[in-house]
């Protein structure tokens, strides 16, 4: 029995025309992706039927840190999005909770994506970095299938002296700076605060990926003694926008 579908009925003048399915105004995801799609470029010259087919795929998996389960969500709150992204900019996302296996599943169009995992609210210090992780680019896609997405994340700590020496207490009673890590790539930074005594010192999970480093110094007395470090800005490695 032939499958009960949607139907159209549209007036044209002959001519040559590109077909095209359009749900990016997400009327109903359940029905189809909230993507457009050309399904045709044909010529047309006389009344007909012309039957159209969307070839939609389910895709699921499970996201991990490397090789284990991902961890649970310190803030509670969303370890982050899968996203797919297709080749005319649209992106389709799915949410992998706050704790235990980090899974999703995605329904879109058949083709060419671009596959990410981004962390946009679990911060700081979430169960993954505060960054985004390009994990495919141009991954074919044509059938249902499992993809699991494998995540290297990297801890990076030490100490911020000054002039080769332990950084100097607060004067005004601020954390004295912070530390960015700016990733190439996105242009997306994350840091960490120097506390307010004692060494200065930080730890950040990360990426692998290119960084620019830059410090950041915020322990500034109003008309009082120095602070811990100049209020300024200071790139240490590369560049940060």
């Amino acid at each position: 029995m032939a499958a009960t579908g949607a139907t159209y009925r549209q007036i044209v003048f002959p001519g040559r025309y590109q077909i095209v399915f359009d749900n990016l105004q997400c009327q109903d995801d359940a029905a189809t992706p909230c993507q457009r799609r050309v399904l045709q470029t044909l010529d047309l010259t006389g009344n007909g039927v012309l039957d159209l087919n969307l070839p939609v795929i389910t895709l699921s998996g499970v996201v991990t840190v490397n090789g284990l389960e991902m961890g649970y969500s310190p803030n509670n709150r969303s370890r982050g999005l899968v996203l797919f992204t297709d080749s005319e900019g649209t992106t389709l996302m799915d949410d992998v909770g706050q704790s235990g296996p980090a899974m999703y599943a995605v329904r879109m169009f058949s083709g060419t994506y671009a596959v990410d995992f981004a962390n946009p609210s679990d911060c700081p210090q979430g169960a993954v970095p505060c960054l985004t992780a390009n994990l495919h680019t141009d991954l074919q896609l044509a059938t249902d299938g499992v993809l699991d997405l494998p995540l290297e994340v990297l801890v990076l700590s030490g100490q911020v002296t000054v002039n080769e020496a332990v950084m100097p207490g607060t004067s005004s009673g601020s954390d004295r700076g912070r530390l960015y890590f700016a990733l190439e790539a996105t242009g997306e930074t994350v840091y960490s605060e120097m506390n307010t005594n004692g060494p200065a010192v930080y730890q950040l999970q990360l990426y692998p990926g290119i960084y620019g480093v830059a410090f950041e110094g915020t322990d500034c007395p109003l008309g009082g003694p120095d602070g811990a470090t100049p209020c300024q800005m200071i790139l240490l490695e590369g560049c940060v926008d």
